[in-house]
């Protein structure tokens, strides 16, 4: 995963809620980073978060309270000049994970996702330390190659299943601009699968050859779980489709994508001409900004009650699971060209 950095500044925000006995909690996950002024930033495993001056100024002066579990009526009363742009601070801090919120009240559900997609891929990220450890140490030119092809691979299969998922849900939402945006999208990936099977075929597979393959059973897996939630629950599916998706950028920083590719490109494991398709289709996915698609299906969600972020969560990391077991399999999966 490319590791990003983002900076936060405070603006005005929706707020997570106006409960005063909402109670927050520092994320243990995280590691935070300190500068010769105090907290500047934390690290979640899968970005780096840096904080802006006026940030890091708010925070170092309830952090203290922060390290333990306060309530938003606690903490105001504790430090009332900070009163005005407290609860503001507390929704970016809880939306970037920086935060868990303890009390079992309905919050925002754009704020929840936010929340949601922060913590998915830090759980990811930390699965991936603990389980690919071999593959991302090893030199071995053989390895580097099976891997690099069954990513290649699994991507190609998820692409080439995306309409029977996505279809589902264009059928299953009545609201009319959600319906819209993913007709659109689903419209565009169209000639994505074709694009990647031109890559496949510079790395030597046939047309048969590639009919023939079959997924891994986590890649199975992941793609049943976005079927059954497509017709039974839209949130948990959104919340999974934006897991498949790479975090968006701005096209300034499309440079950095471009770097990671001409990483890959410098190993020669595989000819140029079959990553090729797969690094237009990364670059388009971030022109198009398809890692913002999941969001609609929260920005018009009600507040979300205790029970449904839990099922949302607890579908989030399943399919997150999914995800890492298919990296650990992929390097012996697909060996045989």
């Amino acid at each position: 995963m490319l590791e990003s950095n983002e900076f936060i500044s405070v603006f005005p925000q929706n707020l997570i809620s106006q409960h005063e006995d909402i109670e927050f909690q520092l994320n243990p996950n995280i590691k935070l980073k300190f500068s010769q002024d105090g907290i500047s930033g934390f690290d979640s495993h899968w970005r780096t978060i840096e904080f802006q001056p006026e940030v890091s100024q708010l925070l170092n002066n309830i952090f203290p309270s922060l390290d333990e579990t306060y309530s938003l009526q606690e903490l105001q009363r504790k430090y009332p000049s900070l009163k005005e742009g407290l609860l503001t601070i507390l929704q970016f801090l809880y939306e970037f994970g920086f935060l868990f919120i303890r009390t079992s009240i309905p919050i925002s559900a754009i704020s929840f996702y936010k929340h949601l997609t922060s913590i998915a891929r830090s759980y990811k990220a930390q699965m991936k330390e603990k389980s690919l450890t071999k593959i991302q140490t090893s030199n071995d030119p053989e390895t580097l190659r099976n891997n690099l092809v069954g990513k290649l691979l699994s991507l190609y299969f998820l692409l080439s299943e995306f309409p029977s998922h996505l279809s589902a849900a264009i059928s299953q939402t009545n609201i009319q601009e959600l319906n819209y945006k993913l007709s659109h999208h689903l419209s565009a990936e169209y000639w994505s699968p074709h694009m990647l099977k031109s890559g496949l075929l510079h790395l030597g597979y046939t047309l048969e050859a590639i009919n023939e393959l079959k997924p891994t059973p986590p890649i199975l897996g992941m793609l049943n779980l976005l079927r059954v939630l497509a017709r039974t629950d839209l949130l948990s599916y959104g919340a999974c489709l934006s897991l498949m998706e790479f975090p968006s950028v701005s096209r300034d920083k499309l440079e950095i994508v471009e770097v990671e590719w001409s990483k890959i490109e410098a190993l020669d494991l595989v000819p140029v001409k079959a990553l090729e398709p797969f690094k237009q289709h990364q670059f388009k996915n971030f022109i198009d900004f398809h890692g913002l698609i999941s969001e609609d299906f929260f920005k018009h969600a009600s507040p979300l009650g205790p029970a449904l972020q839990q099922q949302i969560k607890e579908n989030a990391y399943i399919f997150v699971e999914c995800q890492v077991d298919a990296l650990t399999r992929i390097d012996t999966h697909y060996n045989n060209i």
